[in-house]
């Protein structure tokens, strides 16, 4: 029965290759050869067969009860089967009289008393030598020792199983496909940025990550899908300033929560935004571009397809300026329409920029951070350019749905924030002019937190009416 046992383990270790849980398996197995031999110790030979038979199969039955979703059902009823098969006494024939022995009727006496409750079984994993004893002592009908360990409390059980449940649903993870949603077009900062850790973290899961993008209604439509998505880890929101901190400020009846519909992971990256004009404009300087809007109020048409457009408001409240905004699903189709000349200028993020640099279809102009960024070493900074004190950076990071268990967004935050340090992927996105951040789930919503704050201020400011 103890071979038996340690078969089931066997066979339970070669469904899983790659090694899942077998270390959980290895030490239950431990644990069981641990009472076996424990029990000789002690002398409880007597009985053994009968709590060998009794306790391995009650302690099945609690490995069984600790998977309510019903996996590996099967492979632990054939256990149990086996088990009860195994309990019945074998038949050893006699060497002096080759016939059997006659069959002797025994009827049982009546019990004394009623008989106890049945036992609950620990987990698989810790079952005590005490255990053992107590079942030996029940299946021969002696009443319950003083030592035995109370029956544990149902809810104390069950959430200890859901502990359990969590943990190594976390250990398993994933299993399946993980979505990363792009609240805009393909092309886009958030999107390049999803593409690239996503291909690095298929290869680490071994399972594949699709960038989902749901562009529309400045990141409502794919923030919204997030938010109402099973809170499982297999979908994972891209969300950015705009989503985050300024969606709430313009939208009296935004679909989502960002503090409460979601729980961070990690911040990814801050991203610098550069002013960029068709070279069909004629200016090569910011304070140009003031120049010509104050000399021509109403008639300068800007793209905006993100949070973007609050950098023009910005530029256009603290300049004095009159532009008058285009806006479009995403930044990809606004980028275009400006290097098509349909739109002379904008605010972009620099990964956008970088590479259109030398081709001659841009221009530009300055960049909104309070300091130069490193790829663009030679734009000055819009503060330079004669805005003082302007300063406008953007930002984009992983949320999961509220109700992630922990157990998952810890996995989700260490595999991101490592897949952000390897040398491949910081060195393509830092030369494409991502700030990559990194930080704890906890830095991440109090930079939410204090962004709200923030922008609330200055979309006041700027006179912009929530819809």
């Amino acid at each position: 029965m103890a071979a038996g046992n340690k078969e089931g383990f066997d066979a339970y270790l070669e469904s899983y290759p790659s090694g899942r849980y077998a270390s959980m398996a290895k030490a239950n197995l431990a644990s069981l050869k641990a009472a076996l031999e424990a029990a000789v110790a002690q002398k409880e030979d007597k009985f053994w067969d009968d709590a060998k038979a009794l306790g391995n199969k009650e302690a099945y039955q609690g490995y069984l009860n600790s998977y309510p979703a019903g996996r590996y059902v099967d492979l632990a009823q054939g256990n149990i089967t086996r088990l009860e098969v195994a309990s019945r006494p074998p038949i050893v024939p006699s060497a002096a009289a080759p016939t059997p022995p006659p069959v002797i009727a025994i009827t049982p006496p009546a019990p004394k008393e009623a008989a106890p409750p049945p036992m609950r079984a620990p987990p698989a994993e810790d079952i005590p030598f005490a255990w053992y004893v107590e079942a030996a002592r029940r299946a021969r009908g002696e009443s319950a020792s003083a030592s035995s360990a109370p029956a544990e409390d149902e809810n104390a059980r069950a959430t200890r199983l859901a502990v359990a449940a969590a943990t190594l649903q976390a250990q398993n993870f994933p299993v399946k496909p993980i979505r990363f949603i792009v609240p805009y077009a393909a092309g886009g900062s958030s999107d390049i940025l999803s593409r690239t850790v996503g291909q690095k973290l298929s290869e680490a899961f071994g399972q594949p990550v699709v960038t989902d993008n749901r562009p529309g209604a400045r990141g409502i439509i794919g923030a919204e899908a997030a938010a109402k998505a099973p809170p499982d880890g297999y979908t994972i929101h891209l969300g950015d300033i705009f989503t985050l901190a300024v969606n709430p400020h313009l939208y009296l009846k935004l679909p989502y929560d960002a503090l409460r519909d979601f729980v961070p992971i990690t911040l990814a990256a801050t991203i610098p935004v550069v002013l960029v004009v068709n070279p069909g404009l004629p200016v090569n300087t910011v304070k140009q571009l003031i120049a010509l809007a104050k000399a021509r109020p109403g008639q300068l048409y800007y793209a905006s397809g993100g949070v973007q457009h609050l950098a023009m408001e910005m530029l256009r409240v603290e300049s004095g300026i009159n532009i008058v905004q285009v806006p479009y699903k995403g930044l990809a189709p606004a980028f275009s329409d400006l290097l098509g000349g349909r739109v002379p200028m904008m605010f972009i993020g620099v990964p956008n920029v970088v590479p259109h640099m030398k081709t001659g279809r841009l221009r530009v102009l300055a960049i909104g951070s309070p300091k130069r960024s490193p790829t663009l070493s030679q734009v000055p900074t819009v503060a330079e350019a004669g805005v003082a004190g302007f300063d406008f950076d953007s930002w984009t990071g992983y949320l999961a749905p509220a109700g992630t268990p922990k157990e998952i967004i810890v996995k989700l935050h260490a595999d991101i924030t490592r897949t952000l340090g390897l040398p491949e992927v910081k060195d393509k996105l830092t030369t494409l002019g991502f700030d990559l951040a990194g930080g704890t789930p906890d830095a991440f919503a109090t930079l939410i937190k204090n962004d709200i704050a923030r922008f609330g201020k200055l979309i006041k400011a700027a006179g912009i009416q929530a819809e």
